[in-house]
C-alpha cells in the first residue's frame, strides 16, 4: 500500500495537479479497488492471517510471536 501511495504522490506532483489526469488516476484506482479480483485477494489474505493466528494460539505460540515482532518493530511485518 505504501508503494501505491508513493506512486500517487509522485504522479500528482509530476502532473502539477492537472485535474483531468488526476481524476483519471482516481477513477482507475476506484475501479481496481471495487473489482472482484481485489476483493477476493483481500478476503484470501484475511483468511490466511486468521488461520495463522488461530494456529499460533492453538500451539500456545501466539505470545512468543507477538514478542518477537514487537521487538523488531514494524520492519518485521
Amino acid at each position: 500500500m505504501f508503494v501505491l501511495g508513493a506512486f500517487l504522490v509522485g504522479y500528482y506532483l509530476g502532473t502539477k495537479s492537472e485535474e483531468g489526469d488526476l481524476n483519471e488516476v482516481v477513477d482507475s484506482l476506484r475501479t481496481i479497488a471495487a473489482s472482484d479480483e481485489v476483493r477476493e485477494l483481500a478476503a484470501g489474505a484475511f483468511g490466511m492471517a486468521t488461520d495463522l493466528v488461530r494456529s499460533l494460539a492453538a500451539d500456545g505460540r501466539a505470545g512468543e510471536v507477538v514478542e518477537r515482532v514487537a521487538g523488531r518493530g514494524l520492519r518485521a511485518v
